[in-house]
């Protein structure tokens, strides 16, 4: 904690107490009261009594703030806990917090005070239920408490640096098998043609339709030459990857669909036992981002580290020419994109 502190006094309680003191002194001065004349040297000394009381109590009480989790998910409640621990032997019956809520992702701020005393020589705890509704990177933070003398007559500002943060990913979901197999699909037809270390599946042989071939694994074009229906054996699925390029947009609610719709949809590969690179335009370093995951955790990482830098930076007009330009060798990838109001979802061949 800042040893450099501001002290203020509060203006108007400073003004009501003087006057107050001036009424004690004018009625000792016409009933000439012992009481009075106690009370009047109690109103004189006790404000410098809880002033000193105040500052003394400033260098000895401590603030922690924590959450108990770096990770959540839309609809999750999150606690914040925000404790003062106060060595003293002195209290405050007013400690305002000010905390700061950004979702960096979203270029989204907002402030809010929080307020509770400092207990006698002991711990004050107080837990905030957060009720989490969007995707991004909050950063919850406080960089100043006030505390406030037993009086109320001044207030010191402490500086103070406390920040915790906590990413928002989707929530795990479900994608239709119908929509897999159709990218698999897809995607497995025009990468035959590329070279063998691009290869979604190796083929090893083509036969005849047989009942309980997958219905991705069919050879349309020779079945079509043929009349018959015939199908792609293949050897193995490893090593094999699913290219998914993000374009999210800077419409916050078509944005959020296009990363939920993504999130699924990888969790679906995954499942499948199927690699996927995660591909988003990073508009600082005028490059693409790469992401690999193959498992749950590692899909999550991938996720948060969208939120490095915001979603305006996220975007490239001229995605499809800069695909072409950084991977000349990859055949096909999905795309997932926010245009025209909607979210589209195309298996794009880099061409």
């Amino acid at each position: 904690m800042s040893k450099e502190r501001k002290i203020q006094l509060r203006l108007m309680r400073c003004i009501g107490y003087v006057v107050l003191l001036l009424a004690e002194i004018f009625l000792f001065a016409f009933l000439r009261s012992y009481f009075l004349l106690a009370v009047m040297g109690l109103l004189v000394v006790w404000p410098m009594i809880s002033a000193a009381g105040l500052l003394y109590l400033a260098r000895r009480v401590h603030a922690q703030m924590g959450t108990g989790q770096e990770r959540a998910c839309p609809g999750d409640t999150v606690l914040l806990t925000c404790r003062l621990q106060n060595s003293s032997w002195w209290l405050a019956l007013d400690a305002e917090w000010r905390i700061r809520f950004d979702n960096t992702f979203w270029g989204e701020q907002s402030e809010r005070s929080l307020c509770m005393p400092v207990r006698l020589h002991g711990d004050e705890v107080l837990t905030l239920p957060l009720q989490i509704t969007d995707l991004g990177h909050f950063c919850i933070s406080s960089d100043i408490l006030v505390l406030q003398d037993v009086m109320g007559l001044v207030c010191i500002r402490i500086p103070v640096c406390l920040a915790r943060e906590i990413d928002v990913i989707p929530k795990a979901g479900t994608t239709e098998p119908d929509q897999v197999e159709g990218y698999m699909s897809g995607l497995s037809e025009t990468e035959e043609s590329t070279e063998r270390g691009n290869d979604f599946a190796e083929v090893s042989d083509i036969r005849e339709y047989a009942p309980g071939d997958r219905i991705r694994d069919i050879h349309w074009k020779l079945s079509a030459k043929k009349d018959i229906l015939m199908v792609k054996e293949r050897v193995s699925m490893a090593g094999s990857e699913m290219a998914m390029v993000l374009c999210p947009g800077e419409e916050k609610k078509l944005a959020e669909q296009v990363l939920v719709y993504a999130f699924h949809l990888a969790q679906a590969f995954m499942e499948l036992h199927i690699p996927v690179c995660l591909i988003l335009w990073n508009q600082n370093l005028y490059q693409w981002d790469e992401s690999r995951f193959s498992t749950r955790d590692e899909m999550e990482e991938s996720f948060c580290r969208i939120y490095d830098i915001p979603v305006s930076m996220r975007n490239n007009d001229q995605w499809e020419r800069y695909m072409v330009n950084s991977y000349p060798y990859l055949g096909t990838y999905v795309m997932l994109a926010a245009e025209e109001g909607e979210v589209q979802v195309v298996l794009h061949e880099n061409a």
